[in-house]
């Protein structure tokens, strides 16, 4: 089985529940790529679930660096002028997380990895 691995910024954190009342962390990701000269930001949703959702929730802010390993679900639409996009969701078996903060002149970093 493969895994896919998608790194960048938190844009939005949001904990919600199932009607079965299971735990859905939905977590939007920035990453940018390049296409010629130009750099163009996307957007992925990951998603984590059960305990592990609230476990990791107050550890995660707009801002935040992510590193994400999970499986890749591709899901396409139409917009409502009928162009076609498409949404990449990644549900999370492991999260590492980087939280920069500046003291003094000095920036530390607190990182952590979740095997979730």
């Amino acid at each position: 089985m493969s895994k896919t691995i998608i790194a960048g910024n938190v844009d939005a954190v949001k904990l919600n529940k199932t009607t079965e009342n299971t735990r859905i962390l939905n977590i939007r990701v920035s990453y940018e790529r390049k296409i010629g000269d130009q750099e163009i930001t996307d957007f992925a949703l990951v998603k984590v679930f059960g305990e592990q959702a609230e476990n990791l929730a107050p550890l995660i802010y707009p801002g935040t660096y992510l590193l994400c390993v999970g499986d890749l679900e591709i899901r396409g639409f139409k917009n409502s002028d009928g162009s076609v996009a498409g949404l990449l969701i990644l549900h999370a078996t492991k999260i590492e997380h980087f939280n920069f903060r500046t003291k003094g002149e000095k920036t530390q970093v607190d990182c952590e990895f979740l095997d979730i």
